[in-house]
C-alpha cells in the first residue's frame, strides 16, 4: 500500500507538470500508457520484465519527448540494489529532451526523479521496519508460549512433589503407628491372654474377655 501511495504522488506531480507545460489532446496518450506500464510492472514485479519495460519507455521518451515527464514514475520501480544501474539509460532520454524543453523543465524532472528515489528508499526502510517488528513480535509470542509451557510443567512438577511428599509422610505415620502402637497392642493382647489363662475362674474372667475384645478391635483398626 505504501508503494501505491508513492506512485500516486509521483503520477499526480508528473501529470500536473505535463499539463502545465503543454495541454492538448495528445497529452492523454502518455498518461494512459504510463498507467498501463506502471500497473504492468506492479502486477508482475519481475526484474527482467521491469528492465525491459524501462528500456522500452526510455525509447518512447526519445521518440516522443512528452513521455519524459513520467520517467520518475517508471524509475520508481527500479530503485533497488539489484538493477539500479539500469537507471543510467534515462540519461540519454534527458539529454535528448534538452533539444525540446528548457533547462528549468529538465531540472524539475531531475527533482522528481530524486523524489522518486527518496520515496522508494523511505518505503523500503518502512517495509523492512515493519517486517522486523512482526518478526520480533512473533519471536516474543513464541517465547511467551514457551514460558507458559515451562511454568505449567513447573506447577505440575510442584503438585507431583507435594503429592509425593504427602504420600511419603502418610506412609511414615502409618509405619510408626504399625511399629509402635501395633506392637504395644499385640503385647497387651498377649498379656491379657496370659492373665485369662491364670485366672480361668472368678470375677476377673469376664472383664478380661471384654478387655481382650477391645484390644483386638483396636488392633484391627490400626491395621
Amino acid at each position: 500500500m505504501e508503494k501505491l501511495y508513492d506512485k500516486l504522488i509521483l503520477f499526480l506531480c508528473s501529470t500536473i507538470f505535463l499539463i502545465s507545460h503543454e495541454f492538448s489532446p495528445y497529452t492523454v496518450l502518455p498518461i494512459i500508457i504510463v498507467i498501463c506500464l506502471s500497473s504492468f510492472i506492479s502486477f508482475f514485479n519481475k526484474a527482467s520484465l521491469n528492465i525491459l519495460t524501462y528500456v522500452c519507455y526510455v525509447g518512447l521518451c526519445i521518440y516522443s519527448p512528452n513521455f519524459i515527464f513520467f520517467l520518475p514514475l517508471i524509475c520508481y520501480d527500479l530503485v533497488c540494489e539489484a538493477y539500479r544501474y539500469v537507471l543510467l539509460l534515462g540519461v540519454f532520454s534527458i539529454i535528448h529532451a534538452l533539444r525540446f524543453f528548457p533547462i528549468f523543465t529538465i531540472f524539475t524532472l531531475l527533482l522528481l526523479t530524486t523524489l522518486a528515489y527518496l520515496l522508494k528508499k523511505r518505503t523500503l526502510e518502512l517495509l523492512k521496519a515493519k517486517q522486523d517488528y512482526f518478526q520480533l513480535r512473533d519471536n516474543m509470542m513464541e517465547k511467551a508460549d514457551q514460558l507458559r509451557l515451562r511454568n505449567r510443567d513447573l506447577l505440575e512438577k510442584q503438585d507431583y512433589e507435594i503429592s509425593n511428599a504427602t504420600l511419603n509422610e502418610r506412609n511414615r505415620i502409618a509405619r510408626e503407628i504399625h511399629d509402635n502402637v501395633g506392637h504395644m497392642l499385640s503385647r497387651s493382647i498377649l498379656m491379657v491372654g496370659a492373665m485369662k489363662a491364670i485366672h480361668e475362674e472368678g470375677n476377673l474372667k469376664e472383664p478380661l474377655c471384654q478387655l481382650e475384645d477391645t484390644l483386638n478391635a483396636a488392633m484391627t483398626s490400626v491395621r
